[in-house]
């Protein structure tokens, strides 16, 4: 299983043990793609991580951080010519989504 901790300094693990996954951006596009738990058009997704750059230079940063993401985990990624998103089967956890569903679930009073 990875898990992602979002909340404070970011880290990612993967059962249990630190990954580093050196590509800032490609950080971001797996925290991005793990909160978003959809798959998103490739030319958005640049613009959102590169929004200083021209469409094509995005775009090949975009190829290398989804590169990167690869490198750490060869089967996460689902990828098209137009889009990119996260394999439905890998299990992923983000404490950022728990928090938010614990927080939901007080507010209903229904605390555990």
């Amino acid at each position: 299983m990875i898990a992602l901790n979002l909340l404070g300094t970011p880290q990612i693990l993967q059962d249990g043990e630190p990954i580093s996954l050196r590509s800032l951006k490609g950080q971001a596009l797996l925290f991005y793609l793990a909160l978003e738990q959809r798959a998103h058009f490739r030319l958005a997704l640049a613009g959102l991580l590169w929004p200083e750059k021209r469409d094509v230079e995005a775009r090949t940063n975009l190829r290398q951080a989804v590169c990167a993401v690869r490198k750490i985990f060869p089967s996460l990624l689902v990828t098209t010519r137009t889009t990119v998103g996260l394999t439905p089967k890998v299990l992923i956890s983000v404490d950022s989504q728990h928090f938010v569903a614990a927080a939901q679930r007080g507010l209903a009073g229904d605390v555990e």
